[in-house]
């Protein structure tokens, strides 16, 4: 008979400099989770100014950024930190691969294998290969606190955040506006039930975890943005260790279940019950992605207003780091280069009316580019798939000074 693997601690280790200041007054650890990270990147001076303006927060919510960097090489066997980047973000940065999860939290582990046997059967390799890591993605909040954690004792509630997940204000004020909330488990979307979503194929997949409740208390919910608190973690924490899990957007709320004290709650909710202006969950979807100068028009306009919106995926974010770099002022933004981004945002569709933002939010580098635009059907069609809000700003440009001037044509949005 097979004896299953035995754990092995993790050993404790020190702070970075860079998220050594104050940690025992800490409330709230913001976890972005990637795959990737230069020290000069995009994602990385991203998470810069994420990190200075969560050093923002209002008492009493103190917060700190982390960096959670998920290596695929499984010979790593531990919890490793990179001072390097954490330097460069301004917060601490550590690695980690499906090694840590094997050392750490084997049955775990295990569990997870056998979940890809299942899924090879439903899905293509790479598809399922994917789905398997969200078996145990957010593991790695249990990992990092067997290393770190020692430093964190007031800690309310761990957060975890997907890159492609961007907040139209500063990153404090979600922090802040969720604070109002103490659920347990808060997710980004609202949670879709099996009596609405009864096609799902994860319900099916994952039945280990729901046999023993009624189909009509199914649900589930996108976990790119997630905020656990400190109880419900503990509870992850356990049943983690004793390798239960199953596909994340299903286990994480059906761990958390009314009728054992345990309160769910979503952004969804905290926008229809605050009284800001809040489309907190209007523009979080899975598909199609968010082209960055689309959501970069919308949180121009809305940047002096009470509107508080989260957009997911934004897949290429250079935009919105030039904007910030600009200190949220889109006139010192350079135009040209702009548009040259929005040029190479490939994969998003242009012309599916289906997922266009309400209203034709422009930034103000391009409402001369969007003036035309309007004034001239021609060019709107051939340039914007029918929507100001998804033009070609460098394409339009470029039509106005080799054929339009020379035409009479007006550029710009005086009459």
């Amino acid at each position: 008979m097979a004896t299953a693997p035995s754990a092995m601690s993790l050993p404790p280790q020190p702070l970075p400099t860079a998220a050594d200041d104050s940690p025992a007054s800490v409330t709230d650890l913001v976890f972005f989770a990637t795959h990737e990270l230069a020290v000069d990147g995009v994602d990385a001076r991203l998470f810069k100014h994420y990190s200075a303006t969560l050093r923002e927060a209002k008492d009493p919510v103190v917060a700190r950024l982390w960096v959670l960097l998920h290596h695929e090489r499984d010979g790593l066997d531990d919890v490793r930190l990179l001072d390097r980047e954490s330097a460069a973000v301004g917060g601490g940065v550590c690695r980690w691969s499906f090694g840590t999860l094997r050392r750490a939290l084997p049955a775990l582990a295990s569990r997870t294998r056998n979940a890809s046997a299942a899924y090879a059967t439903r899905f293509s390799s790479s598809q399922g290969e994917n789905y398997r890591r969200y078996f145990y993605f957010h593991a790695s909040l249990l990992l990092w606190n067997m290393t770190f954690g020692h430093a964190y004792p007031r800690v309310k509630y761990y957060w975890r955040v997907e890159p492609d997940v961007l907040f139209n204000s500063r990153l404090n004020r979600l922090v802040e506006l969720a604070a109002a909330d103490d659920a347990d488990l808060l997710l980004g979307n609202k949670y879709n039930s099996h009596l609405d979503r009864p096609d799902w194929p994860h319900f099916g997949l994952n039945r280990h975890v729901l046999g023993h409740l009624p189909e009509k208390e199914w649900v589930f919910s996108l976990v790119s943005l997630s905020r656990l608190s400190r109880r419900f973690f503990h509870t992850m924490a356990r049943r983690w260790t004793a390798g239960e899990s199953a596909y994340e957007e299903v286990f994480l709320p059906m761990s958390c279940l009314p009728q054992d004290g345990c309160r769910r709650s979503s952004f969804h909710d905290i926008g229809r019950h605050r009284s800001v202006h809040s489309e907190l969950v209007k523009f979080f979807r899975y598909i199609p992605c968010w082209r960055c100068l689309h959501f970069l028009g919308h949180a121009d306009a809305q940047h002096h207003d009470d509107r508080v919106e989260i957009w997911h995926p934004v897949k290429r974010r250079a935009c919105w780091l030039l904007y910030l770099d600009a200190d949220w002022k889109s006139k010192d933004v350079d135009a040209t280069l702009l548009a040259k981004l929005d040029a190479e945002d490939v994969g998003c569709e242009r012309n599916d009316s289906s997922w266009r933002a309400e209203g034709d939010a422009i930034p103000s580098a391009f409402t001369g580019e969007a003036c035309y635009a309007r004034r001239y059907p021609d060019v709107l069609a051939d340039f914007c798939a029918g929507g100001v809000n998804t033009c070609k700003w460098s394409a339009i440009r470029d039509h106005w000074r080799e054929h339009g001037k020379s035409e009479g044509r007006q550029f710009g949005c005086e009459s």
